[in-house]
């Protein structure tokens, strides 16, 4: 099981990725940088972390009260 939750690409062309991933039998969300070899196939870096996928409905609260806090909105920002 894997699943690509979030993407962004950053001008050296290394990737950050949220996924949520299984390893050695265990269920991970992964948030980790990733990078391109020679061959272009993208390959994990060790600038990451790892989670409790039971925990990404905190982290969502979390980021949801952080935008509400700094009302993000306008063309500036993206909506």
């Amino acid at each position: 099981m894997s699943a690509l939750l979030f993407e962004t690409q950053e001008r050296a062309g290394c990737v950050w990725r949220l996924e949520v991933v299984q390893h050695n039998g265990r269920t991970f969300a992964n948030w980790r940088k990733w990078w391109r070899d020679a061959d272009g196939v993208l390959k994990p870096t060790r600038q990451g972390g790892t989670f409790p996928p039971e925990r990404l409905l905190e982290l969502l609260a979390a980021l949801e009260a952080w935008r509400d806090a700094h009302a993000l909105s306008g063309p500036e920002n993206g909506s």
